[in-house]
């Protein structure tokens, strides 16, 4: 935030990867209180348990069906989406 300040700009949006969910939950932390960020979470298809927890709102196990197999959890970190539901 200060180096953009620096130059007159804000932060609208961070777009972060999901595996586990630890470098979100560090997102969340760190800018999930505020109301003029969005944060956008990305997984890779075939991985995607946070996007199906998020939309169940419940942690749901999945199987690993990507070709990167070491990019995703079958299930997300609970801490984390109890993080992503409050802040939404």
């Amino acid at each position: 935030d200060e180096q953009l300040a620096e130059i007159g700009k804000k932060m609208d949006a961070i777009v972060c990867c999901v595996g586990g969910g630890g470098l979100l939950a560090g997102v969340l932390r760190g800018v999930g209180t505020r109301d003029d960020c969005a944060i956008v979470a990305a997984e890779t298809h075939g991985a995607d348990s946070f996007a199906q927890s998020f939309k169940a709102g419940t942690p749901a196990t999945i199987p690993i069906t990507s070709i990167a197999k070491s990019l995703g959890a079958g299930t997300p970190s609970p801490i984390v989406l109890r993080d992503a539901l409050s802040s939404k």
